[in-house]
């Protein structure tokens, strides 16, 4: 995925966490500015940096219209936007196996087009997981562990 980091990041009425520990931090990808894509929790290291691991944004937006800011649990955003710029998604043709066990880490193979290193695989149960790049056609990443036993789908995709 995509990691981002915000250098100097002023938190509301502080610079350094507070004796209760760490601020709960987000990074949001959003659409021109406003409308929230995508949410993930950020890092705050033991400066004022903030670090955020994006992933990747499945929807075709230009990329003039897509960027990330940080939130701040309690507070709202605390950070100016950033543009980021998406790279075109890869297209998966097949995966398998197809079935696996509700414990995951079971390595899936892709076949599709268009794979770069970066990628990411996403489950439309919420989790996701690296893939690893072996051509511009093959990559592997880990199945997640899930509660239940049921169907899920898998995604594609990356942003630079």
């Amino acid at each position: 995925g995509t990691s981002i980091q915000f250098e100097g990041v002023l938190l509301r009425n502080r610079t350094v966490p507070s004796p209760r520990g760490k601020p709960t931090l987000y990074c949001d990808v959003v659409l021109d500015g406003r409308a929230l894509l995508h949410r993930v929790p950020a890092t705050f290291g033991d400066s004022k940096d903030v670090t955020c691991d994006i992933g990747a944004i499945l929807e075709p937006f230009p990329d003039t219209r897509v960027s990330v800011r940080i939130h701040q649990s309690g507070v709202g955003v605390i950070t100016t936007v950033r543009p980021l710029q998406a790279t075109p998604s890869p297209v998966l043709d097949s995966v398998n196996p197809t079935v696996v066990f509700t414990e995951g880490n079971t390595s899936l193979e892709l076949r599709g087009q268009g794979f770069l290193p970066g990628m990411m695989c996403f489950f439309d149960n919420g989790l996701s997981s690296m893939a690893a790049y072996l051509s511009d056609d093959a990559a592997t990443c880990k199945a997640p562990e899930v509660a239940q036993a049921g169907s899920t789908v898998l995604h594609v995709g990356f942003v630079r």
